[in-house]
């Protein structure tokens, strides 16, 4: 299975390869033709921001690794036994992004094992195919967010999905800032603080700090900015409602059931998701049509 990305093809395959894919746990997309590493490797990193794109769009999340190797084997031995050709090489199992030689001498161990796959592939082959339309599909302030909520979508802990989830839009939040007239406005008054405080040094420190202190914006702030730049000032109070069973069920005061603590993941989800694809489609993307079912039309 297969699908283009710039023009290139990428091969959807599974890991390991003598297996269908229904019945493994990772997966690889190959991609060749490149003449320089430094080519495939920037092709690499705009195939695994697309591929989480995607993934937060179908809502099935996705790992796709820091580019470390899963295990070692050593390469003598092998030889020694006979499982490594005098023309092969052994290359890593790499979690992640790996360039490699393209040619058929490549050697790959790897340790198996069991899982399952439920998503169908044609659905991620056919959201990656949409998202190739996009003006750009290469998000700035949206794509650590998306990369949060990857890691919320794959999490099995209902606590662990919903901080995940809060983090992705209050880290888009934390790149906002204070408008020039309230800056203006602070200035004011510390420079009045200062002009009438003269000798008092409890009201020159509050000027100090007003200065060094209140240039940024709190958390609830940048995002109720975020809200208001992506037309959705009307859902702060959606954030509060939320943000509060958070902060009750993370300090004790309030209580709820497995059911309800799941049913309170979800919506957390759904509701951060929506706003971080937002974003991404603010700053050029084509988000897949998939996501409409998942997070609100889009």
């Amino acid at each position: 299975m297969s699908f283009l990305l710039s023009e290139r093809e990428v091969v959807l395959k599974s890991w390991p390869p003598d297996r269908p894919l229904k019945e493994v746990v990772w997966v690889t997309l190959v991609a060749k033709g490149f003449e320089t590493n430094e080519e495939a490797a920037a092709f690499g990193e705009h195939l695994k921001t697309s591929v989480a794109i995607v993934c937060l769009a179908t809502k099935q999340g996705v790992d796709m690794g820091e580019g470390n190797p899963t295990s070692s084997v050593n390469e003598a031995w092998l030889r020694e036994q006979g499982a490594l050709g005098q023309r092969e090489r052994l290359v890593d199992d790499i979690h992640g992004l790996t360039v490699v030689p393209d040619d058929d001498l490549n050697k790959i161990m790897h340790i198996s094992g069991k899982g399952s796959v439920t998503a169908a592939p044609g659905l991620f082959v056919e959201s990656m195919h949409e998202l190739e339309k996009s003006p750009s599909n290469q998000p700035k302030r949206a794509i650590l967010g998306v990369h949060l909520l990857n890691f919320a979508c794959m999490n099995p802990e209902a606590l662990a999905k919903a901080v995940l989830a809060f983090s992705a839009v209050e880290e888009l939040g934390q790149g906002e800032g204070w408008s020039e007239k309230q800056r203006a406005l602070i200035n004011e008054l510390a420079s009045q603080l200062e002009e009438s405080g003269a000798g008092d040094v409890e009201k020159l420190e509050i000027a100090d700090g007003l200065r060094r202190s209140f240039f940024r914006l709190s958390l609830r702030q940048g995002v109720k900015r975020v809200l208001e730049e992506l037309g959705l000032a009307d859902q702060i109070r959606e954030w509060d409602r939320l943000y509060s069973i958070r902060s009750g069920l993370f300090h004790g005061t309030t209580q709820l059931s497995a059911t309800e603590t799941s049913k309170f993941a979800n919506e957390a989800l759904d509701f951060c998701g929506r706003i971080i694809l937002l974003k991404a489609r603010q700053e050029g993307v084509q988000i897949p049509e998939i996501a409409n079912s998942n997070f609100g039309d889009f």
